[in-house]
């Protein structure tokens, strides 16, 4: 069995600090992670969870040979932490993001910047402003998000279960597995109908403010418990 140097310094507390070259990963010295052991111990979250755990896998070039190749700058495994209320939580996984638009693959940036920001994801907002976030969101049986507002695009698909978006309209539409939804800066709220978790995947653009009569539409997170405000 392998294991990349970035898994083995994470599951004993370490994080190495990256210096990135063309494709490869130069270890400069490694320090404690902010977040210890735990980090990849994970939550319970897969022990009352019954859906699998995602792998994240990313591309790269050898330096060598210039033949593409698979990074090992983060685990492969998605980390899930819990988020929402205690006694009912949601639970968030980070599969990538961006710190820029268009993406800087030049020089592996962009791994650079994906790797600082898995390390403080959950300091996190939603939205990573002038980037990109890719995130599983997995919801408990009958699960509601509070009624919210990012300043974003947003791609959101269901891979698991049966998902409700109500807008503050009052309108709704069902999605099923393979169904996606574009959330455009408006108020919304997901609600999981099944009596089973069910998962999402987002992809969150960040945008410029919706206009209403002159009035920008700024992010409201109703009331989300351990969310942070994007910044």
């Amino acid at each position: 069995m392998e294991f990349s140097l970035a898994f083995i310094f994470e599951a004993f507390g370490f994080i190495p600090n990256f210096i990135m070259k063309s494709s490869g990963i130069e270890i400069q010295s490694a320090i404690p992670s902010p977040e210890g052991p735990a980090a990849v111990k994970e939550t319970d979250h897969f022990q009352t969870c019954t859906l699998p755990r995602p792998n994240r896998y990313i591309t790269t070039h050898d330096d060598q040979s210039g033949k593409a190749i698979y990074s090992d700058t983060v685990p492969e495994p998605v980390s899930f932490w819990h988020v929402g209320p205690k006694n009912e939580p949601a639970a968030f996984g980070l599969g990538y993001v961006t710190d820029a638009m268009p993406v800087r693959l030049t020089r592996n940036q962009d791994l650079t910047d994906f790797y600082h920001g898995h390390r403080r994801r959950k300091q996190s907002g939603l939205v990573n402003r002038g980037g990109s976030v890719l995130r599983y969101v997995d919801y408990p049986p009958r699960a509601s998000s509070p009624m919210h507002r990012t300043v974003s695009c947003d791609y959101a698909v269901v891979l698991f279960g049966k998902m409700e978006c109500l807008l503050d309209s009052g309108e709704r539409r069902t999605l099923n597995p393979g169904d996606t939804l574009i959330q455009r800066g408006t108020m919304h709220q997901w609600i999981n109908l099944e009596n089973s978790w069910s998962r999402m995947l987002y992809v969150l653009l960040d945008a410029t403010p919706v206009d209403i009569h002159g009035e920008q539409l700024c992010e409201e997170l109703g009331g989300m418990e351990r969310v942070l405000r994007s910044r």
